[in-house]
């Protein structure tokens, strides 16, 4: 029986479009640059607001914002303001306004959720209530002069009780309420639902992403196409087909914000930048290159968009609890794109990378950085392809300056003298004693040359109470623990697919199934697949785990079914310091349980490797970019896949916050299905570990010192030839006769 994924997670309140063929560095220039574009400017918010409610383009050309800022007086309040910007958010003024006056006093229970404008600049609420009695509720209201004037119709709830994230004000007054799956459109007297929008993900889900009213027009951004539909039938009217990038919804980085302007066009901003769709047709023109501003930022969330009167645009962000401003505008005097192109290459798309080239774009504007991915979001091209498509770039002596080598044959590429040594500006980096030295310099040769420097790392890590803690020491001791102890629980991870158990456990095994020659052998990789074959019998419908979705590796979650008896240890790579907290909160609640490395080894993979070509005609440009990205302020944004190498991110990573509140780091939540297939619900508050915990982990991280390299092709071949094994389809033998076949036929290639 596999656990119910759906991941409540509570935590306190991200390849442009131009081409993106290969390059060689240094190719001249044949004709002048071409100039002009929208050059983006960070702008000033008025307060270190806690909560920004909105912001509006007024038709004097004014910006009005509203919002909480943060308490000052150390009294934990926090009041209501309103500002306004006459010069396009440069400067603010606060506004006085009975209304607010009313609504910051200490005895008034409504409290403002969120609001909109509509066309004529009326001010609608969505509102708390929080009434003595404790009967509290929600309600809609308008601002008429000074008054709020209360509708009496009830908010709608979505049909899986998703609550109002914001809404929009239709020209015949309904509003449009943004319900996370869903839109529903709701006449506010009665409260009434009139229609319902969905908007589908790529996979097929429902998770709503930008959208935008203007007159009895609605814009949904869905997957791969943005939809318009008329509020007064409820049908669809028309489309932005393939032109619009597609935006990955569930990742709140990479959401996109819309708006409609004066003009009656439509503008949106997402990664890949900001977009005009010209008023009655399908001509979609991009204002600014995502690549060259904030807006491609992970670290970055897109929060709204205002298109106000005079050409320039502001885009609201957050970003680590802080909520930014940007300005875009056009200067004719700046290239259209700088005259130096520098040429990133992952085999997908790393959002480490992107956070370093948003960095190193803002420190070297005349440097245009193009990030290359291999294999597309939409899957159309193979691993395999990608890969060759590289090495032929390679072997002709051109391609990219900088190479994400996690996925690629850096090996081959060494032997081949493809990578450039980095030895010497990384021991000039590391002497200031910013790095964790143990990281980035354990890919060294024998010889001491470094051709690839990790930014990130992972750990596999285990949990698992005293007893199997003191057991476990190797994979066939951890299968022994498991039999031995399997009336405790109903599956032996919180993940049931073979995929998962062998992406965490064959890296760490890889190097001990290898001949003299480093070649696979037969033998060994019989005994090791003979010992996930125990482990996977233990679950309670084989056939079934296999049919499941897989999910995630990643350590954080395993405590929610180990809390509960579902799963009998927790297995993962530790992904961020704070991936250790749960195990932590249910050991502390259990009085039982520890944490260690996997098999108490000093063992990590090396993330988001880097390199630099030797046949770059520009190496210390890339090297000055490789710098960018082990920057304390790239490494400090807590994107990508791995722990932090820079040793004060690293650090900041391991101490408690400012904001915690009682202790609570955050709220995990996901649902198990029984033995009868009913749901069960298991929630944790995961805690905030004490300092010597803290302290003693990150030492611990600190002293791993056995990179894990291993062929990923190996692995996605033993994963596919083993899948009919573990349902018991076939048997192990013709499994490993498989694997060894395969790997034949790759050795050769």
């Amino acid at each position: 029986m596999k656990p119910h994924l759906k991941r409540l997670i509570a935590l306190t309140l991200a390849l442009a479009l131009l081409g993106v063929s290969g390059c060689t560095a240094g190719d001249p220039k044949s004709t002048a640059p071409a100039m002009g574009r929208y050059v983006e400017t960070p702008a000033a918010l008025p307060a270190d607001f806690a909560m920004v409610l909105g912001l509006h383009a007024a038709d004097d050309g004014s910006i009005e914002l509203l919002g909480f800022p943060r308490a000052i007086d150390g009294s934990g309040h926090i009041y209501l303001r309103a500002y306004r910007s006459a010069d396009g958010g440069s400067t603010w003024t606060e506004e006085q306004h009975a209304w607010i006056d009313d609504l910051n006093r200490d005895d008034n229970i409504y409290a403002p959720e969120t609001v909109a404008w509509d066309g004529d600049g009326t001010l609608y609420f969505y509102l708390n209530i929080y009434s003595e009695d404790g009967e509290n509720g929600e309600c809609f209201a308008r601002l008429d002069g000074e008054t709020m004037v209360l509708y009496d119709g009830a908010v709608p709830a979505s049909s899986d009780g998703s609550g109002i994230t914001g809404f929009q004000v239709a020209e015949n007054g309904d509003f449009i309420l943004d319900c996370w799956t869903e839109f529903l459109q709701v006449d506010p007297a009665t409260g009434t639902v009139k229609n319902v929008y969905t908007a589908p993900t790529a996979d097929g889900g429902s998770w709503n992403d930008g959208y935008a009213v203007s007159g009895n027009t609605l814009a949904v951004s869905e997957a791969g196409r943005i939809v318009f539909y008329d509020l007064t039938t409820g049908r669809e009217t028309g489309s932005l087909p393939a032109q619009v990038p597609p935006v990955d919804t569930y990742d709140s980085n990479k959401y996109r914000v819309m708006s409609y302007g004066s003009d009656g066009s439509l503008y949106f901003a997402d990664p890949k930048g900001l977009y005009r769709a010209v008023d009655g047709s399908e001509t979609l023109e991009r204002l600014a290159d995502g690549a060259l501003t904030s807006l491609s930022t992970p670290s970055i969330s897109r929060m709204g968009l205002v298109v106000p009167d005079g050409g320039s645009y502001l885009v609201l962000g957050w970003s680590n609890r802080e909520w930014l401003l940007y300005s875009y505008a056009y200067d004719p005097d700046v290239p259209t794109l700088p005259d130096t192109e520098l040429t990133i290459y992952s085999l997908e798309e790393d959002p480490l990378i992107l956070q370093a080239i948003s960095a190193f774009q803002a420190t070297d504007p005349g440097v245009h950085v193009t990030y290359q991915t291999g294999i597309p979001a939409d899957g159309s091209v193979t691993r395999d392809d990608a890969v060759r498509a590289l090495n032929t770039q390679l072997v002709a002596g051109k391609g990219p300056d900088v190479l994400v080598l996690d996925g690629l044959p850096m090996d081959s590429y060494i032997d081949k003298a493809v990578l450039a040594d980095l030895s010497a500006p990384l021991e000039a980096l590391s002497a200031a004693g910013g790095l964790l030295t143990n990281i980035t310099g354990s890919l060294a040769r024998p010889g001491g040359e470094i051709y690839a420097v990790p930014a990130q790392f992972q750990v596999p890590m285990l949990h698992g109470s005293d007893d199997a803690m003191g057991a476990i020491h190797d994979l066939a001791s951890m299968a022994d623990w498991l039999e031995s102890n399997k009336p405790s629980f109903r599956t032996p991870f919180i993940f049931d697919s073979s995929r998962n158990y062998l992406s965490v456990l064959y890296p760490v095994c890889a190097a001990s199934l290898q001949d003299g020659g480093g070649r696979m052998d037969r033998e060994k990789l019989s005994g090791f697949l003979e010992q996930i074959k125990r482990i996977t019998d233990l679950r309670d419908d084989p056939e079934e785990a296999e049919s499941e979705n897989d999910f995630t590796t990643d350590f954080d979650f395993g405590p929610l079914g180990w809390t509960a008896g579902y799963n009998g240890l927790d297995l993962g790579n530790l992904i961020h310091f704070q991936g250790l907290y749960a195990a932590w909160t249910a050991s502390d609640a259990a009085g039982d349980g520890s944490t260690d490395t996997l098999f108490g080894g000093g063992s990590f993979l090396p993330v988001t490797m880097l390199g630099v070509s030797a046949q770059s005609g520009q190496q210390d440009l890339a090297w000055r970019f490789i710098e960018a990205a082990l920057s304390d302020e790239v490494q400090g944004k807590a994107v990508g896949r791995g722990i932090p190498v820079s040793a004060a991110a690293f650090e900041a990573s391991t101490q408690d916050t400012k904001e915690r509140t009682d202790g609570v780091f955050a709220t995990y939540g996901t649902t198990f299905y029984d033995a009868e297939g009913a749901t069960v619900p298991v929630n944790m508050q995961v805690l905030y570990p004490p300092e010597e915990y803290r302290a003693a982990m990150a030492e611990r991280l600190r002293a791993l010192d056995s990179p894990i390299l291993y062929d990923e092709t190996v692995l996605r071949i033993i994963i596919d030839e083993t899948r009919d094994c573990w349902s018991g389809k076939t048997g192990l033998d013709a499994a490993v006769s498989a694997i060894m076949e395969k790997l034949k036929l790759y050795e050769a290639e």
